[in-house]
């Protein structure tokens, strides 16, 4: 991504859960219900969910969409469903 000198980019953090779905990995964003991602593998799944989140947050600043911070307390505990709770690091540009 190209980005001018005058841009700041921060990493944020924001959590997700991760489930099997038949024979790939679903993550998806609780703070943010339209960005998710899959993969066939756990480590896949991941690495997938980062490039989106980082996408997703590019994205809604580019054409000035608010987005919501993420939840207090990282949300690593409650219920995850059949998943598991996981953070996923994103860049978002100033």
């Amino acid at each position: 991504m190209g980005r001018s000198t005058d841009q700041h980019v921060d990493a944020i953090f924001y959590p997700a859960v991760i489930k099997r779905c038949h024979d790939s990995f679903r993550v998806s964003f609780p703070d943010l219900p339209r960005c998710s991602s899959e993969g066939e593998t756990w480590q896949d799944a991941c690495r997938n969910a980062e490039l989106a989140l980082s996408s997703y947050l590019d994205l809604s600043s580019r054409h000035g969409q608010p987005v919501a911070e993420p939840s207090p307390g990282m949300m690593l505990s409650g219920d995850a469903g059949d998943g598991e709770h996981i953070l996923v690091r994103g860049e978002r540009t100033f």
